[in-house]
């Protein structure tokens, strides 16, 4: 019980970190500002309220013989676990069709417009999981028993079935109901719309430049191993479901028995919780944006959380920047106006990386641009 507990708790605080970077690189940078960002921040966000609420909850439970918290707490923690799946495994169909559409279709809007009705469909997917989950999660209460004289209770998803006072259909609609609209239907669609994609992509293949084939391949890519990876983590969960309809009200084979029971369903949560973990890695390892945006994020969180890491040497003052860049000017012969703004530039070594920080720039001079050229020894007047 207690390695189990250990084993979501390490995942959590990884989890934790890896979402919380993972929405902020998405949503802090212009550059990421697209569709495909805003479906994937939406993705991460569900994953984020599911380790912060379920899986602390969730492994507490484990090391407790008995449900440790409040019948509301119960009821918010199986209820986010459910709205969660929903929100990220729709979120995976939207993320496949605005790939197809992306690539398929010659008329492009404008991205502010294009983000702000992806940015309403993500709300409305939140709206619509939640309006459909509450009324099956009426049934999600606190277990209470009694087993060889030690009195217990659990969180169970619902009562009437632990009760086993639900009818076979009710148990099967809630268990294959669950197979239908989180896994079958969804990855369906999207398998559906990548074939219709890769046939697209081989057709234009002799049209398009090498550059735009291979930022279409990227994002592409990146997506289906997204789909594919949740389609397997959360199998094993959907063979559950459906055995424990099918058996339903008898108990499944390895229900008899209480050790073969829960590593069984510790093993089906752990990979279930662990798609959150490895989604934010494939982001990084399949998207060069997101990597350059992770790094940003990164160095700035350093750089607010720990100044000192910066050597005091390798960051001049600003009037040591611009008595700099005023010599450079002198020196070739060039004098900006008098209502041009100096705002010179530094480059600041920080954890072996050069990074250059536009601290400050010339504005208001419509001359700006071949002032820097000047300087630079690239005359193109």
């Amino acid at each position: 019980m207690l390695a189990i507990a250990i084993v979501f708790y390490s995942n959590n605080c990884d989890r934790y970190i890896w979402e919380y970077t993972c929405i902020i690189s998405y949503s802090s940078k212009y550059q990421m500002h697209d569709s495909t960002s805003l479906f994937i921040s939406n993705l991460a966000l569900a994953d984020l309220l599911f380790l912060t609420f379920c899986v602390p909850v969730t492994a507490l439970s484990y090391v407790s013989k008995s449900w440790p918290f409040s019948d509301s707490v119960c009821y918010i923690t199986v209820s986010l676990q459910y709205i969660t799946c929903y929100v990220s495994v729709w979120t995976l169909v939207l993320l496949a069709h605005d790939r197809f559409v992306s690539i398929t279709s010659s008329i492009t809007g404008r991205s502010s417009r294009r983000c702000k009705v992806v940015f309403y469909i993500c709300i409305t997917v939140w709206l619509i999981v939640l309006a459909l989950n509450s009324l099956q999660m009426r049934n999600v209460g606190v277990l209470r028993f009694e087993y060889n004289g030690i009195k217990g209770s659990a969180c169970v998803d619902s009562l009437a079935i632990a009760l086993t006072t639900a009818s076979p259909l009710q148990a099967r609609l809630f268990y294959w109901g669950f197979n239908l609209g989180a896994y079958l239907l969804p990855l369906t669609l999207s398998c559906a719309f990548y074939f219709l994609l890769v046939k697209e992509i081989w057709r234009q293949k002799l049209v398009q430049s090498k550059s735009s084939q291979k930022v279409k391949r990227h994002a592409t890519r990146m997506v289906f191993v997204v789909i594919l990876t949740f389609g397997f983590c959360w199998l094993p969960q959907n063979f559950r479901f459906f055995l424990q309809g099918l058996n339903y009200p008898q108990a499944s084979f390895w229900e008899h028995n209480e050790k073969i029971l829960l590593l069984v369903q510790s093993v089906v949560q752990t990979m279930a919780y662990a798609n959150s973990c490895v989604n934010p890695i494939l982001y990084g390892l399949l998207s060069e944006r997101f990597r350059i945006a992770f790094r940003r994020t990164i160095s700035r969180f350093l750089i607010c959380l720990c100044p000192t890491l910066i050597n005091p040497s390798l960051t001049p003052s600003p009037a040591s920047f611009a008595n700099n860049y005023s010599l450079q000017l002198h020196r070739n012969s060039l004098h900006p106006s008098n209502n041009s703004i100096k705002r010179p530039s530094s480059t600041v070594n920080f954890g072996g990386t050069t990074t250059t920080n536009l601290l400050t720039e010339y504005s208001n001079n419509r001359d700006n641009g071949w002032i820097n050229n000047k300087i630079n020894g690239l005359n193109n007047r």
